[in-house]
């Protein structure tokens, strides 16, 4: 079975040495695909270390990840509904068909990143990784990163 899991990482940029990594979080696409309208919908994902190098919540991701299946049509959400969404999702640490999909993947806002070293010149980033393919967004200086990016990403998912 193709890997169903899409993994969310958010980064520390280096100018120097490698870059280091904030928090991460894992989603199960096929979970997504069965939820109301194939979607996660203005959902904030709860960042955690991958390393276990810090303990705690090292901060929020805003995302919007959709699903599309062949014969589905994308959902179209209006802007304004967007900014002043009641109704935010919380996500905390949890045979294939040769059909593809779609995976639409909105990366809003971060916030209340841990700084790493210093918050002071941090240049931060997410990066998307499925089935070893990797997307990632631009780079903002500050704790509460706005990003308003949107990924598109090709997968099978069980029937």
């Amino acid at each position: 079975m193709e890997e169903s899991k899409i993994t969310f990482r958010v980064y520390d940029r280096k100018r120097v040495l490698e870059d280091e990594i904030i928090g991460q979080y894992e989603l199960d696409l096929s979970s997504i695909y069965f939820m109301f309208q194939h979607e996660i919908y203005m959902g904030w994902l709860c960042l955690y270390d991958p390393l276990d190098k810090r303990e705690g919540v090292q901060g929020f991701l805003k995302v919007n990840v959709q699903v599309v299946g062949p014969g589905d049509e994308p959902v179209v959400h209006d802007l304004a509904d967007m900014k002043n969404a009641a109704n935010e999702q919380n996500f905390f640490a949890e045979k294939t068909v040769n059909e593809g999909h779609l995976v639409n993947i909105d990366i809003y806002e971060g916030e209340n990143l841990a700084p790493v070293m210093s918050p002071v010149g941090s240049k931060h980033y997410v990066r998307v990784k499925y089935s070893g393919v990797y997307c990632q967004t631009e780079f903002r200086e500050t704790l509460a990163p706005l990003w308003n990016s949107n990924v598109l990403l090709g997968c099978t998912l069980p029937n």
